[in-house]
């Protein structure tokens, strides 16, 4: 080996050591405000840098590469498709474990006990040049939630029900930009809108009205309602052996929506490491922090008019008050890339992960796990 190589080697090497280091500091002394329940339509935010972000950053070593080719236009084309579900359950208020008949006692007639929601995301990205790749996002979005009701307050139709909804959710569109790459190491910027095309006027069986359906919670409904700005920004490397990367992504809400409300601002900082040794069986340990706050104003649909004119919330998810806090996740996940044959370019990812901390605004259910299944095809 060369002067210039052993330069070069022990350059990356000292990058994954500092990398993994900081990224220990910003998780283990990372201490924001308080979480609760996500919306339906937060669970759509997961995983898209690594569906379509992430192939452009490993093949950035081509931006250094005098002789590369030119693709032709269908080979700038990549197609991702990704199922997520997610379980809460086990009701928290802060750190400390609450039960149902806790959450009755709080003065609450109606207690979901049982949220599951799922996602199906369709993704299509075109690399308009060597930097630059444009990004679309489709998902359909379904929730099931299994309630307990006060039968002396509800009548016995309510003692036990489950809702559940259904459809498009905000279609996403963004813009994928490899700001810097040398020796192995990228940073990509990421700037994008997701618009409202998810409903926001979901109605279902509540207790509100025993005949007709009426509105549904907000963890209930398919979209935002509001325009929502995405930025990221993510460093990737890569050694002969190992992958790693760490990305910080927000969400801000531009304004609120047509019921007069807008779901909270978020922020993610994922930490991830690959070992790529074996080129068909790579495996990955992930880490996650994501917080978000409060909703801003308030469906006015949603409250419960008692005879003397107050209102009430009848059930912790329909009180805006009760939204917002942190989490910490961990997760395993494998990755298997074909590189040859008929399924030539496509990969195919999977992914399990469990909060180690929450924190909720509650009382609230908190999350139980997460799993996802992912396709991608770079043609």
């Amino acid at each position: 080996m060369n002067t210039s190589s052993q330069m070069t080697s022990q350059c990356d090497k000292t990058i994954e050591a500092l990398f993994l280091i900081v990224s220990l500091l910003i998780v283990g002394g990372f201490s924001p405000p308080v979480q609760a329940q996500p919306t339906p339509v937060d669970l759509t935010e997961l995983g898209l840098e690594e569906i379509l972000a992430m192939p452009i950053i490993r093949d950035s070593s081509a931006l250094e590469d005098e002789e590369s080719t030119a693709q032709s236009r269908l080979e700038r084309f990549r197609f991702g498709y990704q199922y997520i579900q997610a379980r809460f359950e086990d009701y928290q208020d802060g750190t400390s474990r609450l039960s149902i008949a806790d959450v009755f006692a709080a003065g609450f007639p109606v207690v979901p006990a049982e949220i599951t929601q799922e996602a199906h995301l369709f993704k299509i990205g075109y690399e308009l040049n060597d930097r630059i790749l444009l990004n679309l996002q489709i998902p359909l979005i379904r929730q099931s939630t299994f309630h307990y009701g006060d039968a002396a307050r509800l009548g016995a139709q309510f003692e036990e029900f489950t809702i559940d909804t259904h459809g498009l959710g905000d279609i996403s569109l963004s813009t994928s930009y490899i700001a810097w790459t040398k020796n192995r190491h990228a940073i990509v910027v990421d700037a994008g809108f997701s618009v409202p095309t998810g409903s926001t006027d979901e109605l279902g069986r509540t207790p509100r009205d025993p005949v007709a359906d009426t509105l549904v919670p907000y963890t209930m409904q398919l979209g935002s309602g509001t325009v929502d700005f995405k930025p990221a920004i993510t460093y990737v490397g890569s050694s002969d052996w190992l992958e790693w990367g760490t990305r910080a992504q927000g969400t801000v809400r531009l304004g609120k929506n047509s019921r007069d409300y807008s779901l909270s601002n978020r922020f993610a900082l994922r930490n991830w490491v690959t070992l790529t040794t074996y080129k068909t069986f790579q495996p990955s340990l992930r880490l996650a922090t994501e917080i978000w706050g409060q909703i801003h104003g308030a469906d006015t649909d949603l409250f419960i008019i008692r005879p003397d004119g107050s209102r009430f919330t009848p059930a912790p998810v329909t009180d805006p008050d009760l939204f917002g806090g942190e989490k910490v996740s961990v997760g395993l996940g494998v990755r298997i890339p074909f590189r040859s044959g008929f399924l030539r370019g496509q990969s195919i990812e999977l992914d399990g992960s469990i909060p180690v901390y929450q924190s909720l605004n509650g009382p609230q259910p908190g999350e139980a796990w997460r799993f996802s299944i992912a396709w991608n095809l770079n043609i």
